[in-house]
């Protein structure tokens, strides 16, 4: 393992202890800066929209075609929202590094992520495909995402699987 992956985990470390510390606190302000609500993470195919609900509460909540709603553990909860903030919030994180036009490839889920703030939500939609040598190869597009981008997306998908 080199020095930048190992140098990633324990600034992912750092900030999941972050974020579980600020969950317990008893005063109630905002987990996610610029007063972001939660964020709503959904990945949607023909047959079902699944998604996970990132709260300012130390919990995240899941929902699955047919099922109730259930919680995340503390720690998978603190690395999402680390990531999330990392990614869509303070945006310090770059999501997209390089787009080619694409064509003739079959339909992916879509992955949409939603930003609420004072109870109006803003989204942003991210196409899903085939891998090959870090290009995700979609339905009209060769997207490279960051690394960081495809641990949060591929975290989410274990988790909705």
């Amino acid at each position: 393992m080199n020095i930048r992956k190992i140098a990633n985990l324990a600034t992912l470390f750092f900030a999941g202890t972050l974020i579980t510390a600020c969950g317990s606190s008893s005063k109630v302000t905002s987990l996610f800066s610029d007063r972001v609500d939660s964020i709503k993470v959904e990945v949607s195919t023909k047959v079902s929209t699944d998604y996970i609900m990132l709260t300012n509460s130390d919990k995240a909540i899941v929902k699955l075609k047919g099922n109730d709603e259930s919680s995340l553990p503390a720690k998978e909860t603190a690395k999402l929202k680390a990531l999330a903030e990392d990614l869509f919030v303070k945006r310090t994180e770059n999501i997209v590094l390089s787009e080619t036009k694409a064509n003739g490839r079959t339909s992916h889920p879509i992955f949409t992520v939603t930003l609420y703030r004072n109870d109006k939500g803003e989204s942003s939609r991210y196409e899903m495909g085939d891998e090959a040598d870090g290009i995700t190869q979609c339905t009209t597009k060769n997207i490279r995402y960051s690394d960081s981008f495809r641990e949060f997306m591929f975290s989410v998908v274990r988790i909705l699987d």
